[in-house]
């Protein structure tokens, strides 16, 4: 990645903002780039010792990018932001499908809480409240579209037979050791993560694609969670479900995510087939969301994407856009990079959004080179993506989240 004075910039405007806690003017931003370079950066998404944070966004529409990401690693869609979509007519086989997740997430809840009683591993505690929260958001939707909850209120009882026989064999399996109850958790997320992709790929409902992307991404977490752990124990995992291949990139560094749409002119969101790799990297190698950097040390950012199919070959203009809040603060700045490099204050609005490069003919493959070297101390969440001509954005669903001490 190409080192530029205006990448450098980024910097400056954060240096201007740590010092001040207050947003300085873009123009101020620009010019202090040269005596700014050396600053540094705190904070974190993570959330428990096994950083088994979510950070997810509430892309209600194009307005809220502020809120939720003031929200950091615990958003997630509430009934106030599911509700506020405008739904579309659900199909008897996604209602089926949406049924189904509703009782599978709670099996993973279950799992986790009978493990944790078994064998006092906060892993499984920390776990299970996000797999709650996965429960909530489609209990939402049932809610909804009026459809009936299928979910059982006592812990490892199903109505679906399936997903009982499973349950079943994995508390079984779980209860001989700890090594086998977190291999356990490691399976329950594979299947998981297969399973949403199954039901992102039958949907075109955006509500439903949009909540399943969040859940998979959530489900990415958990199972490099549950992998580190099992290394940490001196075990190496083996896949149990998943192809390798997927697995592999999953457990990467280099988190894949995939993409969210939305239209920025309707706020109605879009369904997109898009994936984003984002690259957080020092001289000590990559990092994964949730990263606690040096100060001293020049980081790299920047984020390679496939666009959804259906875009290859058409011009867009790409964006990137980052929250900063600096160290024992919690004044938030927003900014956007702007196609000179430099980085302007931004209200959070997706159409006032400036791109940092304009008209760029999408490839299968894309790259947006963010920044590179040193940054103030604080913690950042950054977005990027593109838009296209009729006004979609399409962003990458987990966006980056990382600190600097």
């Amino acid at each position: 990645m190409k080192r530029s004075q205006e990448i450098l910039t980024l910097s400056a405007a954060i240096a201007i903002l740590f010092a001040s806690s207050a947003w300085a003017a873009p123009q101020q931003m620009g010019n202090g780039a040269k005596n700014s370079q050396n600053r540094s950066l705190a904070g974190t998404c993570i959330t428990d010792d096994e950083n088994t944070c979510l950070p997810q966004s509430r892309w209600d529409n194009s307005r809220n990018w502020r809120n939720n990401y003031q929200q950091g690693s615990q958003a997630n869609c509430t009934d106030e932001n599911c509700s506020s979509l405008e739904l579309v007519e659900i199909t008897e086989a996604e209602a089926i499908t949406l049924a189904f997740m509703r009782e599978e997430e709670k099996m993973a809840r279950d799992v986790y809480l009978t493990l944790y009683a078994a064998w006092q591993t906060p892993l499984f505690a920390n776990i299970s409240k996000a797999e709650q929260q996965h429960m909530d958001q489609i209990k939402t939707l049932l809610d909804s579209y009026g459809l009936p909850d299928p979910a059982l209120e006592e812990v490892g009882v199903f109505n679906n037979s399936e997903i009982q026989a499973l349950y079943d064999s994995l508390i079984e399996r779980g209860s001989t050791s700890q090594i086998e109850a977190l291999q356990v958790g490691a399976l329950v997320e594979e299947v998981d993560i297969a399973d949403l992709e199954k039901a992102i790929a039958e949907t075109e409902n955006p509500a439903l694609e949009r909540m399943y992307t969040n859940l998979m991404n959530g489900s990415y977490n958990h199972l490099r969670s549950f992998v580190r752990n099992i290394e940490y124990l001196d075990y190496t995992y083996q896949v149990q479900y998943l192809p390798q291949e997927t697995v592999d990139n999953i457990l990467n560094p280099a988190t894949v995510s995939r993409g969210i749409g939305i239209n920025s002119n309707s706020s109605k969101m879009v369904a997109t087939s898009s994936q984003f790799r984002p690259l957080i990297q020092n001289r000590n190698g990559r990092y994964n969301n949730g990263a606690v950097l040096a100060k001293d040390n020049e980081v790299t950012l920047g984020t390679s994407f496939q666009p959804d199919n259906s875009h290859v070959g058409q011009n867009a203009d790409l964006l990137t856009m980052a929250t900063f809040t600096p160290a024992d603060s919690n004044n938030q700045g927003m900014y956007m990079r702007d196609k000179t490099g430099n980085w302007q204050q931004w209200d959070g609005d997706l159409n006032n959004a400036v791109a940092s490069q304009t008209q760029q003919r999408l490839n299968t493959n894309q790259d947006i080179d963010i920044y590179q070297g040193l940054l103030p101390a604080g913690r950042y969440q950054i977005s990027t993506g593109y838009r296209l001509q009729d006004g979609t954005s399409i962003l990458n669903g987990q966006p980056m989240d990382f600190s600097v001490e």
